[in-house]
């Protein structure tokens, strides 16, 4: 399913930069809720393609513009626009100065996801052991110059301010860049680990005393159950898992919490240990997740498609910012960031021009680790000597899956593309 800034993204990339400037330098909120209410916004919903109808039946009712001044709903779909103003222009900007292109409006915009309109579906990409390497959220088709079709591909994220914390660029499960760069066997193995240590946790005296104290009655049948079969059963009259359970004040959740942010997980240990070898596993599953993050290797995968020869494909890393306050009925949007995809294929070959051939490895990083008492630990993503990723693994929701990966672009590096002789 599109997220609703895609969808107001995509609308605003119909107006012209100029219409898009002055709704910025409002500052009026009101200015943002009669544009949103007008019925060309409305009708420009039905001029985006989409990969799926449901998603433009969901933005309808999303934008909705009768909705209720006073609904959480409708402040929802003003900062979304806020956001779509500030990425459309950024993508505006980013085309031309990046890109040489001379149009303002697009001649078509397409919304991807589970499935892409049948227009771009040549674009998308099966590489890095990931069925969507193209991560493009929007494709514009900006037009024809001599025999070359013009395309750009946007990879959208959106947050509230510019200091606000950037949006993770990555959120997978450890296991699916197990299993990529080792096998499904070696997945197995390691998630025997993981299913144990979670095992030893609710099988030891202070999590039952934890679970007497809430009154949550342990079935014995239960203890004798194998690891496996035991992380996923539900104590009697209880709608989680046990090691999911909560408890009064969050007790339970917090004692399991620390177990798992400890030293003593034998699980992250694990992790640790294969990660941080430097082993050539290790190496081939760091430069995976280079892949996926980056995209080092898009452009050259586009241009083996020899139906695509008459075709141009640009890329970009885009977060919007804006957002909209009801209560203090402000509005705020702000230029989006916007890092482009030759601009950091550039940057990683200045960051290591001394040795062309290096690849990626993972470093523990044991100081910002045991700073943190919540279940997650940290690594870098480096390229020789300099850091190009910041990463967590951590439990998102319930402990009965694995971990995800993520990550966000580290500040050396972010200085780099800013800063840099690629900016």
């Amino acid at each position: 399913m599109a997220e609703l800034s895609e969808v107001t993204t995509a609308i605003c990339l119909y107006y012209t930069r100029r219409q898009l400037e002055l709704l910025k330098a409002s500052n009026n909120l009101s200015d943002l809720e009669e544009f949103l209410m007008s019925s060309k916004y409305q009708d420009t919903l039905k001029k985006i393609k989409y990969g799926s109808m449901a998603d433009f039946t969901q933005a309808q009712k999303d934008l909705n513009s009768r909705q209720d001044y006073n609904d959480k709903k409708w402040e929802v779909a003003l900062s979304n626009t806020a956001q779509g103003i500030s990425g459309a222009l950024g993508i505006k900007n980013w085309m031309r100065d990046n890109h040489n292109e001379p149009g303002d409006v697009p001649k078509q915009v397409f919304l991807t996801g589970d499935q892409w309109p049948p227009e771009i579906t040549k674009f998308r990409l099966k590489y890095a052991g990931m069925n969507d390497y193209n991560s493009s959220d929007l494709v514009v088709y900006a037009g024809k110059q001599n025999q070359y079709a013009y395309y750009y591909g946007i990879s959208l994220k959106k947050k509230p301010k510019p200091q606000a914390p950037s949006p993770p660029l990555i959120n997978n499960a450890v296991s699916k860049v197990l299993e990529t760069g080792a096998g499904m066997k070696f997945v197995e193995e390691v998630d025997a680990v993981r299913v144990s240590y979670l095992a030893s946790l609710v099988r030891s005296k202070p999590f039952k005393l934890l679970l007497m104290a809430n009154n949550i009655k342990v079935n014995p049948a239960h203890m004798k159950l194998d690891d496996a079969k035991l992380i996923m059963t539900k104590p009697v009259g209880q709608t989680k898992h046990y090691i999911d359970l909560k408890g009064k004040n969050n007790e339970i959740r917090d004692w399991v919490n620390k177990q798992i942010g400890g030293h003593k997980n034998l699980f992250f240990k694990e992790l640790i240990k294969i990660f941080d070898s430097n082993s050539k596993r290790s190496k081939v599953m760091a430069n995976i997740l280079a892949e996926r993050v980056l995209k080092i290797s898009l452009n050259d995968a586009l241009g083996d498609i020899e139906t695509l020869n008459d075709y141009y494909f640009g890329y970009a890393l885009v977060s919007a910012v804006g957002e909209v306050n009801m209560n203090k009925e402000t509005m705020s949007i702000k230029p989006a960031e916007i890092k482009d995809g030759a601009s950091v294929l550039c940057s990683l070959n200045e960051m290591n021009r001394g040795d062309a051939r290096e690849g990626y490895s993972f470093k523990y990083n044991k100081a910002e680790s045991e700073k943190s008492y919540a279940a997650k630990i940290y690594f870098d993503l480096m390229r020789g000597h300099h850091k190009i990723l910041s990463l967590q693994i951590r439990y998102k929701g319930g402990f009965t899956s694995w971990p995800q990966f993520l990550g966000v672009l580290s500040p050396e590096f972010e200085k780099m593309l800013k800063e840099g002789k690629c900016k």
